[in-house]
């Protein structure tokens, strides 16, 4: 059924999936659209272990997109698609750090140093 594939997918994120369509099972070559939205307070895994040219790349992009948007605080959610391109999904002024730190190791000492730098950074001149 849809509602046991997208548990396999990601059960957190689908747990609560609708129960109206819990028993629908696609016909072949039939498409099933869901939310977009696969954001880490939605269920979403994050994983830190990025290669070096990847990283480069990411970090660039987001910094280019804060700029053209003028954020001086916030997150640039970026993902890279099988054929090695990147895509901007969003740009969000606020950040959501709660599930960072519940899945990273060590994380509650990683966003308590990304937040201290970018208080440090306002007093700069």
């Amino acid at each position: 059924t849809i509602k046991e594939l997208l548990e396999q997918f990601n059960y957190e994120y689908f747990k609560g999936y609708d129960e109206i369509n819990k028993d629908i099972v696609l016909e072949a070559g039939q498409q099933f659209e869901y939310d977009w939205k696969f954001n880490l307070s939605r269920g979403s895994k994050m994983f830190l272990d990025i290669n070096q040219s990847d990283y480069k790349c990411i970090s660039s992009l987001a910094l280019q997109t804060s700029l053209v948007v003028g954020l001086s605080f916030g997150s640039v959610d970026i993902i890279k698609t099988k054929d090695g391109r990147y895509y901007i999904m969003e740009i969000n002024s606020g950040v959501m750090m709660d599930n960072f730190i519940n899945q990273a190791e060590n994380g509650y000492n990683t966003a308590k140093s990304i937040y201290k730098e970018a208080v440090m950074n306002m007093f700069k001149e």
